[in-house]
């Protein structure tokens, strides 16, 4: 009988070893994948449970390799598809609710305004890429209202950014779609969790990059998403069917 909890022991000591967060997704990635899709299912789900049961980080490093595969569109869409087929034959919420593959984002910037970088021109997209990777301040605050993805990419990267700043950027109601997927990709800021919480909370993000962070939320900031209606109602599900999945553990 396959026990997920004895699989999620190996990719502890595979994953543990490695140095970054990148590397352990590529390694979690090629491991899981060669795991027929009956299996899958319930490691899935366990990876998704353990972070809250837990808190431990051996626990949290597996479900962020297993993430950020995800919002990275680095999971076989085959090997994706036919391990959600095998847990909605046994009915497995949790990986229904949270193996999900994300979508393109449309990286457009037409209908948000680019920010005065210099009084006389707007720059062109090269130059506010530069431009938020210099450690200046006053270049850091124009470059955290652009609306370009790439710009975005480049600033994210920027050693001077703090997590002030980025979750003034993650809480914005005028912000691209497309500048949140980043922060929800970024293996340095996701895992803040003031970050976390401006994201998951912050309607224009994407849903299916909103439910990637549910796992590593606070049990009281995961309530409170399960019972927020103003959110999509996919990631409400998400917080409700994990919450649900952990009470018999909690409660004793």
């Amino acid at each position: 009988m396959f026990e997920p909890s004895a699989y999620l022991s190996e990719f502890h000591h595979r994953l543990l070893g490695l140095d970054t967060p990148l590397q352990r997704s590529a390694v979690f990635l090629a491991e899981v994948v060669e795991v027929a899709p009956e299996m899958a299912a319930p490691l899935f789900s366990e990876i998704c449970r353990r972070p809250v049961l837990t808190r431990a980080p051996e626990d949290i490093v597996v479900a962020e390799a297993a993430f950020l595969s995800l919002v990275n569109s680095q999971w076989p869409v085959e090997h994706l598809q036919h391990t959600r087929e095998a847990a909605a034959y046994v009915e497995n919420a949790v990986t229904l609710a949270f193996l999900v593959q994300t979508q393109t984002v449309d990286t457009s910037s037409d209908s948000f305004q680019i920010p005065k970088y210099t009084s006389d021109r707007v720059l062109t997209l090269g130059e506010r890429k530069s431009l938020a990777s210099r450690p200046s301040r006053h270049t850091l605050e124009k470059a955290m209202m652009d609306p370009h993805p790439d710009v975005a990419q480049k600033l994210l990267a920027n050693p001077r950014l703090t997590e002030d700043d980025v979750v003034r950027i993650a809480a914005k109601s005028t912000v691209a779609p497309s500048v949140l997927c980043q922060i929800a990709a970024s293996p340095r800021w996701r895992r803040q969790k003031i970050v976390q919480k401006a994201l998951v909370h912050n309607r224009l993000l994407p849903a299916d990059f909103a439910i990637t962070l549910i796992p590593f939320l606070e049990h009281r900031v995961m309530a409170d998403v399960a019972r927020d209606a103003r959110l999509d109602e996919t990631v409400q599900w998400a917080a409700q069917v994990l919450l649900a999945s952990i009470e018999p553990a909690t409660d004793t």
